[in-house]
């Protein structure tokens, strides 16, 4: 029985998943981070042999009916880094196994077009929008960290969400539900309290992208300021969207778009924002993920295998998936 092996791959977890050639999941496992500009050498390769130690104990036969593994890691934008995360797979499989290391993004963008080209814009802590043409051509758009970028964030929320909260303490924004809404949040009574929460946090950035949530809970009450805030954001993830439009594929040529990541998870704000201000784009195929992203992964290592039958392994897949939840 011919086996395949889809790894998403990120900077806090990573996730493994096995299917048999007809798409059914039968192995499924977890690691640590296995970004290679975050970790050194030693630290990466204990993370991927404990990720390929459990999947080898719940398969009968062990790896050694793995025919293809797709493994989707944050980080290998670059062939060094990807030639890295090869080099520490490789060597816990057959000789026979056939391995691609890509960035995780496609996870995110096959979850959804299921192996065809398209856009994904991720929107969860950070922000990012990729786009992948049918001439194999490939371009992103902001993904530049929270420093220089990642505007629509979960980050660039909050974080304008404590700023709209700040100034209205100063008098110098409108008054916001969001300043009481933060205080609770982080068990504050004043501004600078709240401040030294912010900076005093473990994680500050976590912390920051954490405040985005008060902004969604405050737009549903009305709050003019996190209206403004959220109308931002989405124009932000509209513009990302129509620049790999414009780069990518001719005009007319239908596109699958997938948004993705905790920014869109509730379907009535961010989502319906995002496609009104694209509406002029009538080749835009909106497209929700049916998978997760390492079942994107499963995907791009069905790809790999040319004599699969995708359109059936695409349908066990997600029925597998919607059976595991």
């Amino acid at each position: 029985m011919s086996i395949v092996i889809g790894i998403d791959g990120g900077g806090t977890k990573t996730l493994a998943a096995a299917s048999d050639e007809n798409g059914s999941v039968i192995a499924q496992a977890k690691a640590g981070p296995t970004n290679p500009n975050a970790m050194e050498r030693t630290v990466l390769a204990g993370e991927f042999k404990q990720l390929f130690t459990e999947l080898e104990k719940q398969l009968s036969n062990g790896l050694h009916d793995v025919s293809h593994v797709f493994a989707g890691v944050a980080g290998t934008a670059h062939e060094a880094n990807q030639k890295l995360v090869e080099e520490l797979i490789i060597p816990h499989l057959s000789e026979a196994t056939a391995v691609q290391v890509q960035p995780d993004i496609m996870n995110a963008l096959y979850s959804g077009t299921f192996g065809t080209p398209g856009i994904v814009q991720i929107a969860g802590t950070g922000s990012i929008a990729y786009g992948l043409n049918s001439c194999g051509q490939s371009d992103r758009v902001s993904g530049w960290g929270y420093l220089l970028g990642d505007e629509g964030s979960g980050f660039d929320i909050g974080r304008q969400g404590l700023l709209a909260a700040l100034k209205s303490c100063d008098g110098r924004g409108q008054e916001t539900m969001i300043l009481p809404l933060l205080y609770d949040h982080f068990e504050a009574a004043e501004p600078q309290q709240l401040i030294n929460k912010v900076y005093g946090a473990a994680q500050p950035n976590d912390a920051i992208a954490s405040s985005a949530r008060i902004v969604f809970h405050a737009y549903k009450q009305g709050d003019p300021a996190a209206e403004g805030i959220l109308d931002q954001a989405a124009l932000e993830i509209a513009r990302n969207i129509r620049v790999l439009l414009e780069r990518l594929f001719a005009w007319g040529e239908r596109v699958p778009v997938v948004l993705a990541g905790g920014i869109f998870s509730d379907k009535a704000v961010m989502v319906p924002k995002v496609q009104k201000l694209l509406e002029d784009r009538q080749e835009i195929q909106w497209t929700d993920p049916a998978l997760p992203p390492v079942g994107g992964s499963l995907i791009g290592a069905c790809k790999m295998d040319k004599t699969a039958n995708k359109e059936s392994f695409i349908q066990q897949l997600i029925e597998s998936f919607q059976e595991s939840r």
